[in-house]
């Protein structure tokens, strides 16, 4: 009997220490979301919202045009804070929320200019995962209302 007791004692302790099943995970989409706003003709704010348990590194944080007719200047982002991740080493990191912001010109009748957004983040407790880069158009005549 304390053997059968021992054993599910055992049992038990095994299925508490496993890792979350994938599914628990969330989606990029909702682990990772963004808002725009523009601050000045030709600046955009870019607002991050990261979900608890979630980070995004700062070394995979892209902003490209849509097309030749919009240019993209110099980002300005946070310096985040250093961590050792695992898989990816040293790396500045962002959690919970970071603002960056994004200078551009657009040509005289472009028709529908965009920003395209590249992020790439990981789930930082168990189960520990990595995300393929995650990617959302920001159209720049919406800014005043995009949220992704």
């Amino acid at each position: 009997m304390k053997r059968i007791i021992l054993h599910l004692a055992f049992l038990l302790l095994v299925v508490a220490a496993s890792p979350a099943p994938a599914q628990d995970l969330l989606d990029p989409s909702q682990a990772f979301q963004i808002s725009a706003v523009r601050e000045s003709p030709g600046r955009v704010v870019l607002t991050w919202s990261i979900a608890p348990g979630y980070a995004i590194y700062r070394d995979r944080v892209k902003v490209a045009a849509s097309d030749a007719q919009v240019r993209i200047g110099a980002l300005s982002l946070p310096a985040g804070y250093i961590a050792d991740d695992p898989s990816l080493g040293l790396g500045a990191v962002y959690e919970g929320r970071f603002v960056m912001s994004v200078p551009y010109t657009v040509a005289d009748g472009a028709t529908s200019p965009a920003l395209k957004v590249e992020v790439g983040g990981c789930h930082h407790t168990d189960p520990l995962v990595c995300f393929p880069p995650y990617d959302v158009t920001v159209p720049i005549r919406q800014f005043a209302s995009v949220t992704h």
